[in-house]
C-alpha cells in the first residue's frame, strides 16, 4: 500500500508538472566537467545482473580525429580496445494473447476466417502467425521496458507472403519476463491526465488493405524516448507504411502513442519521395521542447553515406533537409539504418553547440563470406558541432558472440542466403557505483533471422569510449585527450577522415565476414552453392543446347516447309499456267470451229442462194416456156 501510495503521489506531482509547462533549469541535463553516473534509476534487479555471463569481446574501430591531419590509411584512425558482452536472451511473446487481442478488434477480426479451419488452435497459431524486429526501451517511473514489435499474418504460412504486419506494444518487468496482461497508470504528455492501458496492446496504424493483398502494413518498428524534463516518459515510435497519404508509397511515419492515437507522415519539403523510405535514424537535441501544446521535433540521419541529416516536426510531420556532407565513400549503401541514437549515460560538460549520441547501424554486405548477404551491427559515436554533423567513431561488424541463426532453418549461422543479425534499439544504458567503480551497461534489443527477438547487455562501453577523452583504462597506443569533450572540427580534414574511417570499418567488416563464415557452414554452404551453380550452369548448358537444337530442327522444319511452299506455288502456278493454256485452247479452238461454222455457214447460204437463184431462173424459165406454151397453144386453138 505504501508502495501504491508513492506511485500515486509521483504521477499527481508528474500531472501537475506537465499541465504547467515546467522545465528544470540546463544544469539538470548537463552536469560538471567530471564524468558523473547521470541520475537515472537502475533498470535491473540484482539477482539478474548477477545471473548475466559476460565475455570480453574485441571492437576495433576507426576515428575521424587522432592527429589532426588527413589519415590516408585505417592504421592511422584505427581504435581497438575491449568490452563485455552477455548472452542473448530470446524475449517471450505471448502470441496466444495478441492473437485474441487481434481477433476482438473491428479492423482485424476478419482475420480470423483466413486460418486454416481443419488444424487445431495451436496449429493455427504456429502457421499463420509470425514476430519478429521488437525494438524497446525503459521507462524509468514504471520500471518496465516498453517493446514495440512487428506482428504478421500470412494466409499461406509464409513470414514472407505476409497479408499484413501490424505493431504491438509489449511490457517486460526488469528481469525481461513478459507481462501479459499488465496495466499501466500512464501520464498523458499533453493533457497531464492520468490514463489506464493494459498491454499487450495494438499500436493504432490506419492500414489501408484487403484480405486479398500483401505484404501490407507497418515495418521496421523503433522506439525511442522523447527527453522529458518533467520525468514524464513519451515513447516515439517510428515505422514505414504503404498508404494512399503519399500517393501508394511506403513512407515514413510516427506516433507519440501515450499521447495519442495520431500518426503523422514525414515528408521532406522540396525532396520527391522514392517507392519506399526507410531506415531513418531519430535523434533529439537537447534544446529538445517541453511544452503540454507541442510535441516537438525530432532529426533524422536520413543516409550515411552520404551523410544527410534531416529536421522534422512531431506535430505535423513536415521535414527539411539541414545537413547534408560534401564528402561521399566508396561503398554504396552498405552502411545503413542505425538504432534510435542516444546519449552518453554520463554528464560532460562540453562546448557550446556539440553533442555526443551512440548508435549501432548496421553493415549490408553482399559476397564478403557468409551467405550471399551478411547483417551485422556496428558501434558509432555521431557528433555535431555547431551546424555540422559527422561520426567520430565507427566500428567493423560486431556479433556479440552471437551464433546468428541461420535463415533457412536448416543449418549454421552462415549456411542460408542471408545471415541477419540486426540492432533494432537501445534500450537502456545504466551507470552504477560499485564496488568503488562505476559500472554501465547498455542494454540493446535485436533480431536474428526476421525470426525473434533477443536482448544483450553490452558492459563496460562507456571505459571504451572514455579513451577518446584521455580517462578510462589504457586499451591503446593512440594517446587520445579531449576527443569527446572539445571542438575540433576542420572541414578540410574531418570530413574527409569521418568517411576515410567508415570505408576502413566497412574493409574491416567485409574480413570479420569472412572469417566468420569460415566456421559457421560458409565452406560447405560456398561448396553447396558453386555445386548449385555447376549444375544450375550445366542445366542452362542443356536447356541452351536443346534450345539451340530445337532452334535448328525448327528452323530446318521451317526451311522444309518454306521449300515445300515454293514447290508448291510453283506446281499450282504451272497447273495454273496449263489450266489457262487449255482455257486458251479451247477458245481458240471454240473460235476456229465457230469460225468454220460460219464460213460452212456462209457457203451452204451462198450455195443456197445459188440454187435458188438457179431454181428461181430454172422456174423462170419454165414458166417462159409454159407461158410459150400457152401462147402456142391458143394460136393453135386459134388457128383451128
Amino acid at each position: 500500500m505504501r508502495r501504491l501510495g508513492q506511485v500515486a503521489i509521483t504521477l499527481v506531482l508528474l500531472n501537475l508538472f506537465v499541465f504547467l509547462g515546467y522545465k528544470f533549469t540546463p544544469s539538470t541535463v548537463i552536469g560538471s566537467s567530471s564524468w558523473e553516473p547521470a541520475v537515472v534509476p537502475t533498470v535491473f534487479n540484482e539477482s539478474y545482473l548477477d545471473s548475466l555471463q559476460f565475455t570480453d569481446m574485441n571492437v576495433d574501430s576507426f576515428l575521424s580525429d587522432t592527429n589532426g591531419r588527413i589519415s590516408v590509411t585505417c592504421d592511422s584512425l584505427a581504435y581497438k580496445g575491449l568490452v563485455k558482452t552477455s548472452k542473448k536472451k530470446e524475449l517471450d511473446c505471448d502470441m496466444t494473447y495478441i492473437r485474441r487481442k487481434i481477433f476482438s478488434s473491428e479492423e482485424y477480426g476478419v482475420l480470423a476466417d483466413l486460418e486454416a479451419q481443419d488444424i487445431t488452435e495451436e496449429q493455427r497459431l504456429k502457421k499463420h502467425w509470425f514476430t519478429f524486429y521488437g525494438s524497446s526501451v525503459y521507462l524509468p517511473e514504471h520500471e518496465v521496458h516498453y517493446l514495440v514489435r512487428r506482428v504478421l499474418f500470412s494466409k499461406v504460412g509464409r513470414a514472407d507472403t505476409p497479408v499484413i504486419s501490424l505493431l504491438v506494444a509489449q511490457l517486460y518487468d526488469k528481469d525481461w519476463n513478459e507481462l501479459t496482461p499488465h496495466t499501466l497508470e500512464i501520464v498523458n504528455p499533453a493533457t497531464g491526465i492520468v490514463k489506464s492501458q493494459t498491454f499487450p496492446q495494438l499500436i493504432h496504424v490506419p492500414i489501408e488493405w484487403s484480405v486479398d493483398d500483401k505484404w501490407k502494413g507497418t515495418e521496421d518498428p523503433r522506439v525511442f524516448l522523447k527527453p522529458s524534463k518533467t520525468g514524464v516518459s513519451e515513447p516515439i515510435v517510428l515505422f514505414n507504411l504503404q498508404s494512399s497519404l503519399c500517393d501508394g508509397k511506403r513512407g515514413m511515419f510516427v506516433t507519440s502513442p501515450f499521447r495519442s492515437d495520431k500518426v503523422n507522415l514525414l515528408d521532406i519539403e522540396d525532396k520527391e519521395r522514392p517507392n519506399s523510405e526507410k531506415n531513418w535514424s531519430p535523434f533529439f537535441l537537447d534544446d529538445v521542447e517541453v511544452s503540454k501544446y507541442s510535441t516537438g521535433y525530432v532529426h533524422f540521419v536520413y543516409s550515411f553515406n552520404p551523410l544527410k541529416v534531416i529536421k522534422c516536426s512531431l506535430d505535423t510531420g513536415a521535414c527539411r533537409m539541414i545537413y547534408e556532407s560534401p564528402e561521399k565513400g566508396r561503398f554504396g549503401s552498405e552502411l545503413r539504418g542505425a538504432t534510435p541514437m542516444v546519449k552518453l549515460p554520463v554528464h560532460l560538460s562540453l562546448p557550446k553547440g556539440k553533442e555526443v549520441w551512440v548508435a549501432f547501424p548496421r553493415t549490408r554486405l553482399r559476397d564478403c563470406g557468409c551467405s550471399k548477404t551478411t547483417y551485422r551491427p556496428v558501434l558509432t559515436l555521431f557528433v555535431k558541432e555547431g551546424n555540422k554533423f559527422y561520426t567520430e567513431l565507427i566500428s567493423s561488424s560486431i556479433d556479440f558472440h552471437i551464433d546468428v541463426l541461420s535463415y533457412d532453418e536448416k543449418g549454421e549461422s552462415c549456411s542460408g542466403s542471408i545471415s541477419v543479425l540486426i540492432p533494432n534499439g537501445i534500450d537502456s544504458w545504466d551507470v552504477s557505483e560499485k564496488q568503488g567503480g562505476k559500472s554501465d551497461i547498455l542494454t540493446l534489443t535485436l533480431s536474428e533471422a526476421d525470426r525473434n527477438t533477443v536482448v544483450v547487455h553490452v558492459k563496460g562501453l562507456l571505459d571504451y569510449l572514455l579513451v577518446l577523452n584521455g580517462e578510462g583504462p589504457i586499451h591503446d597506443s593512440h594517446s587520445f585527450k579531449n576527443v569527446l569533450s572539445t571542438n575540433h572540427f576542420k572541414s578540410d580534414t574531418t570530413l574527409l577522415n569521418s568517411v576515410k574511417a567508415a570505408e576502413c570499418a566497412i574493409f574491416s567488416s567485409r574480413d570479420y565476414c569472412r572469417k566468420y563464415g569460415e566456421t559457421r557452414g560458409e565452406p560447405a554452404r560456398y561448396a553447396k552453392q558453386m555445386e548449385n551453380e555447376r549444375k544450375e550452369k550445366e542445366k542452362k548448358e542443356k536447356e541452351a543446347k536443346e534450345k539451340l537444337e530445337a532452334e535448328k530442327a525448327e528452323m530446318e522444319e521451317a526451311v522444309r516447309k518454306a521449300q515445300e511452299a515454293i514447290a508448291q506455288k510453283e506446281r499450282e502456278k504451272e497447273e495454273a499456267d496449263q489450266e489457262k493454256k487449255a482455257q486458251q485452247e479451247a477458245k481458240e479452238k471454240e473460235a476456229e470451229e465457230k469460225a468454220a461454222k460460219e464460213k460452212e455457214s456462209k457457203e451452204n447460204e451462198a450455195k443456197k442462194k445459188i440454187i435458188v437463184e438457179k431454181l428461181a431462173k430454172e422456174q423462170e424459165e419454165a414458166e417462159k416456156l409454159e407461158a410459150k406454151r400457152k401462147l402456142y397453144q391458143l394460136q393453135e386453138e386459134e388457128r383451128s
